[in-house]
């Protein structure tokens, strides 16, 4: 069941990667920084809202 996990992870990895990828072609790196970041913001906030599963392990367990 973890190679499930493993394989999703990387192929949203590549995914990811061919995203931002694209932008380069088409913006300067200051823009596709700002795009990044704004991108794992929104990530971040919708994992801490629980909108989005994560496997966060936690001081508590």
């Amino acid at each position: 069941m973890a190679g499930v996990a493993v394989d999703g992870i990387f192929n949203s990895y590549i995914e990811i990667e061919k995203w931002v990828s694209e932008l380069h072609e088409e913006y300067a790196e200051s823009t596709v920084a700002s795009v990044f970041a704004t991108f794992s913001i929104f990530l971040n906030a919708a994992a801490r809202a629980r909108m989005i599963p994560t496997n966060r392990v936690t001081a508590s367990g």
